[in-house]
């Protein structure tokens, strides 16, 4: 006749127990390998016929072996499912703990960049620079992007918070072109001008949807900012309490969501604005008496936004997660419920994206450089 809270509070000693000590004391430190993954890459150099430029291509692959990530062991599934998308149902195993959070390692995940670069080399012309265009793929279980380890479990957003899976990275860059070019004026005087140019043009963050946050925990695993969104298939497979399918429709074609319909969505299926920027700089050489020299150096970053201030922006969506619509439980027959939020119901005044007022303004800097 052993209480209730006695019972479960052996289970999770237990579990405390042989994963924690024995495991994280005995194994893990005995036996954690130096090497979080394997990396290889291959390319090739050949030289053109025009202004000794060189054409490179090289492919890089990265390969996890011992990433890190997470579990909470005081929730556990309940063998029941959300019965419109399938999702498990957790439930606690003590509420003396508010959570015993696992560090486990994990061999999935992997990073794939592939780059064609053109480059004409500082020679005896007065011109030189780069052009080159890399694509790039990442893929993690959890990017880990907190000191904590509540918040790195916490805000992985999964269908299965303690199996969380494969999904892409919050840092993945999918496409970037970079051109850089440099022109040297009387080169050989002492008097010597330089102006670079430096162009970037890059895909945006990655980023998702998910439930807002004010409906007690979707899965029951009690924790929030963590639930995928479910794309329901039409109209008739939602109960919307405020707004119309229409307008939520809408939100799903403006995000993607549109490609999920019927299933919960992925972990960063779609990407913020693309980010242009160019950067210019003036090196001006100024001849001094005795072996020393000055050098003036003029610097604008983000240059075009300095003409028009529509330019060279940065979008993003704050912490990769929008919540389009809060999640209120089903019906009895297990349709889901949902109250759409002000970026569905009034987008025009609540954007998708945030500006980030640092990155998006133009910058000017003058320097001085004396070398002896």
């Amino acid at each position: 006749n052993t209480p209730q809270g006695t019972q479960i509070q052996g289970k999770l000693g237990q579990l405390v127990d042989t994963h924690m000590a024995a495991q994280l004391l005995g194994e893990v430190i005995g036996t954690l390998p130096p090497e979080l993954d394997r990396r290889a890459n291959i390319a090739y150099d050949h030289r053109l016929p025009w202004l000794n430029m060189v054409a490179t291509a090289e492919v890089m692959y990265s390969k996890s072996t011992n990433e890190i990530d997470y579990a909470n062991l005081n929730i556990e599934q309940t063998g029941e499912f959300l019965p419109f998308d399938g999702r498990p149902i957790y439930e606690t195993v003590s509420r003396d703990f508010s959570g015993v959070y696992y560090l486990r390692n994990t061999d999935e995940g992997d990073a794939l960049n592939a780059t064609l670069k053109v480059e004409l080399p500082y020679g005896s012309q007065p011109i030189w620079g780069i052009a080159a265009y890399t694509y790039g793929e990442a893929n993690v279980v959890n990017d880990a992007t907190s000191s904590r380890a509540v918040s790195n479990w916490q805000f992985n957003e999964a269908a299965d918070p303690n199996n969380a899976g494969l999904s892409t990275s919050d840092f993945e860059v999918e496409h970037r072109v970079m051109i850089n070019l440099n022109y040297e004026f009387n080169r050989n005087s002492r008097w010597s001008t330089t102006v670079s140019a430096f162009f970037n043009h890059q895909s945006g963050r990655p980023y998702m949807s998910i439930f807002d946050a004010d409906f007690p925990s979707t899965n029951e695993d009690g924790y929030f900012s963590n639930d995928p969104m479910y794309v329901p298939s039409g109209p008739d497979d939602v109960v919307i309490t405020n707004g119309t399918w229409e307008q939520l429709e809408t939100y799903l074609e403006r995000t993607g969501l549109s490609g999920y319909m019927g299933q919960i969505s992925p972990r960063n299926p779609y990407k913020a604005p693309w980010i242009t920027q160019t950067d210019l700089a003036i090196r001006q050489n100024i001849p001094i008496p005795g072996n020393s020299s000055l050098q003036v150096s003029l610097d604008i970053f983000n240059f075009w936004n300095l003409i028009d201030d529509e330019s060279g922006h940065v979008q993003y969506v704050q912490f990769g997660t929008l919540q389009p619509v809060e999640y209120q439980g089903v019906t009895e027959d297990g349709t889901p419920i949902y109250s759409l939020d002000r970026i569905v119901t009034d987008p025009e005044n609540n954007p998708l994206y945030e500006t980030d007022n640092i990155r998006s303004r133009w910058r000017m800097r003058l320097g001085l450089r004396w070398s002896f």
